[in-house]
């Protein structure tokens, strides 16, 4: 056989259509250049892209799609909800899934048999985030905030964690589940730490609110998404597997690289590019493949050669664990959203960081005094010109 396809799911509209975008851009930069000299002589292989829209009865039906166009393999989806149902559903159990999602617990209780992981479980990620908020801290409690869903869901997924890790490291802590349809709830305490278990767009919503009721407190979150680039988020530390100032040589020119051929994509996903350099590599060591060779029976050689092969991923070696999770390095960081003279940016949180208490920016400030200002001298013209007509 000379040619594979390969199935990519993502979010490529609805409200998390910049995530989606940033895979997308990712796969396709890397695919590009698995292309090029001297990779080039390997089968052919093409993408079949399909957008979830952030639901998962919308990855149901991509991924039916992706199977019924003979996909061999399957990159995504990127939310935990969609992956958890498309692991536990029988039909789809004989087609290897790269699996995006960051969800402790997407496989179910029996295995998923054709789970390889590209990332690490978000378990990993609240462990460094809340042995930072205990260095920088110790003192305080923590205000979780998480977006209402149902149990599979990133945001109940990631709480979830949060609280294990919490009990574990005795810091006392408060709960609020929220809406961003509807928002309702109480502000933190004063010296609370602030963590959101949401996406980052969602995470902003809550922050704006809780910044407009007066809670200056340190907050947390988890992500690199462009979405936290905003006022209300300022100061705020996450947790992410994109470091946009890592010093590697190999991992600056490959951003650099990404930089230039998407001017205007700023959500490399480095999940993504791990997926689609494993997949090439995978494909390429199936060898020669009889005219007669069935697609289930490739997708069977190929999760067989993911169970038991190495790959040279981004970082280094790459391999999978018998549960499927990926056995090899992944740069978690945490990084801080910082004000710059054009806007925000996230840089690299320095060791003797401290905790900030978040101050609304000059020129909102400078605005929001104005506005007040104008406000108190209509009403004085008013009250002058009453005292003159009367």
């Amino acid at each position: 056989m000379e040619s594979f396809r390969i199935g990519l799911i993502a979010s490529l509209s609805g409200p998390k259509q910049r995530i989606g975008l940033g895979i997308l851009h990712s796969v396709e930069f890397i695919f590009a250049l698995s292309n090029q000299p001297p990779f080039q002589d390997g089968p052919r292989i093409e993408l079949v892209v399909e957008d979830d829209r952030g639901q998962v009865f919308d990855a149901i039906k991509a991924m039916h799609k992706c199977v019924d166009a003979d996909c061999v393999m399957i990159i995504g989806p990127n939310d935990t909800d969609s992956a958890t149902a498309l692991l536990a559903d029988e039909r789809f159990r004989g087609v290897p899934m790269l699996s995006l999602a960051n969800g402790t617990d997407i496989a179910p209780r029996n295995g998923a048999p054709n789970l390889f992981r590209v990332t690490s479980p978000n378990s990993s990620r609240v462990e460094l985030l809340l042995m930072k908020i205990k260095q920088l801290m110790p003192k305080s409690t923590l205000h979780i905030y998480a977006e209402t869903g149902a149990l599979e869901t990133y945001s109940q997924s990631i709480k979830r964690d949060v609280l294990r890790c919490a009990e574990s490291l005795g810091i006392d802590y408060a709960i609020d589940d929220f809406s961003v349809g509807v928002l309702n709830v109480p502000k933190p305490r004063r010296d609370a730490a602030i963590v959101v278990c949401a996406p980052s767009a969602s995470a902003v919503t809550l922050l704006k609110y809780l910044r407009r009721k007066g809670a200056r407190n340190q907050a947390f979150g988890f992500g690199s998404n462009t979405n936290f680039l905003a006022d209300a988020a300022h100061g705020t530390i996450v947790v992410c597997d994109l470091d946009r100032y890592d010093n590697n040589p190999k991992m600056r020119s490959l951003l650099d690289a990404f930089s230039d051929g998407h001017p205007g994509i700023n959500d490399p996903s480095i999940p993504s590019m791990q997926a689609i350099n494993v997949v090439v590599q995978a494909v390429r060591d199936l060898g020669d493949i009889a005219p007669d060779t069935t697609i289930d029976d490739i997708r069977q050689q190929l999760i067989s050669i993911l169970r038991s092969n190495s790959f040279e991923g981004i970082f280094g070696p790459v391999r999978f664990s018998d549960n499927g999770e990926m056995a090899g390095f992944e740069q978690i960081t945490l990084a801080r959203i910082r004000r710059r003279r054009n806007g925000y940016s996230f840089s690299a949180l320095r060791e003797r960081s401290k905790p900030l208490r978040y101050r609304r920016h000059r020129l909102g400030t400078i605005i929001s005094a104005l506005i007040g200002a104008l406000g108190a001298l209509t009403g004085l013209l008013g009250v002058v010109q009453w005292f003159l007509t009367r």
